[in-house]
Formats: C-alpha cells, structure tokens, sequence
C-alpha cells in the first residue's frame, strides 16, 4: 500500500523534504536540482517522471517500480538496479552512472547516451536494441550480455568479447571497433 500519490507534481530542494515519503506512487513527476545521496527510495512507484541535475548516488530502489522514467544530467553512481520490482524502457542521458548493476535484468531498448558508465556490471543482461552511444564505458562488464542490434557508435572504452556476447547486427565506429579484436589476439598493423 502506498502511502501518498503525486501527480504532475515538480519536486526541488524546497518541497521535496516535507512532502514527499518513500512507499509514495508518482505519476510523471519532475525531480529538479535535488541531492538524495543514499535515499531510500523502497517500494516506491514511477511513472513517466524526470529526474533532472539530481544526485540519487547509492540510493536504493528496492521492489521499486520506474516505468517510463527519464534521468538527465544526473548522478546515478552506485545504484544496484537489479534490487527494483521493474525497471521498464529508462532513459538515462548525460549521466553519472559508474559502479552500477545491471546484471541479468532485461533492458531492451534502453537509451544510455553520453553517460558515464564505468565498471557498470551488464553480465548477462538483456539490452538489445539499446542505445549507448557517446557513452564512457570503461570496465564494464558486458559478458554473456544479448547486446544484438545495440548503438555503441561514439561509445569509447568498451572491451566487448564476441565469442561470449551476442553482438549481431550492433552498431560500432572506428577507430574504437578495434578493440573487439582483442580477444582474437591478433596483431593490427
């Protein structure tokens, strides 16, 4: 059981303390310049809201539901998604999102666009047809991922194997395609 609903409510730094609970269900919501550093956002409903220039870094989503939901220019360091009820069709751009987990969940057509997304665990995880594009991925852990039909063109950093990744019809650029050969060991001249 929920305790409040808020509909079409913009939440800032001067609102948000007094109103707002977690175990709340919000329905497009706007979140605005706000820092939840390791807010517990448990049990938690979202629906089509925004989060924009905020600091959720290490909050907690857990059997939280986030539908729709778009993050901008935001921090999002820490956070263990896999703890969320579900998290269906996210857009997350220009974010801070290092150090997350994403393993095993299904995330087909995710949108990561020139966010940060170090050491972020994707094993096994569902993400055709996503787009990560422009992203930082540096250490992330795409083993075992479906990564078919995924944009990773302007994304640099990755080290993706393809004889344990499903790489069908991905989208890559050059020169950073290259390191796909890596665990081919193979010398490039």
């Amino acid at each position: 059981m929920n305790d409040q609903t808020f509909e079409s409510i913009i939440f800032t730094t001067e609102n948000f303390q007094s109103n707002f609970s977690s175990r709340s269900e919000c329905i497009s919501c706007t979140f605005s310049n706000l820092d939840l550093t390791g807010f517990d956002f448990s049990n938690t409903k979202f629906i089509e809201c925004f989060f924009d220039h905020c600091n959720l870094s290490n909050a907690l989503f857990n059997k939280s539901v986030l539908r729709g939901c778009e993050f901008t220019n935001s921090k999002l360091i820490g956070i263990d998604w896999t703890q969320t009820a579900s998290l269906i069709y996210p857009k997350f751009a220009a974010c801070s999102m290092d150090y997350g987990i994403f393993n095993s969940m299904a995330l087909k057509k995710t949108v990561f666009g020139n966010c940060s997304l170090k050491e972020v665990d994707f094993y096994s995880a569902k993400l055709n047809e996503s787009d990560f594009s422009g992203s930082d991925l540096f250490g992330a852990n795409f083993s075992r991922a479906d990564l078919s039909e995924c944009d990773f063109r302007g994304a640099r950093n990755y080290s993706i194997e393809p004889i344990y990744t499903i790489v069908t019809k991905a989208r890559f650029s050059l020169p950073e395609a290259i390191a796909l050969l890596k665990s081919f060991d193979v010398v490039i001249d």
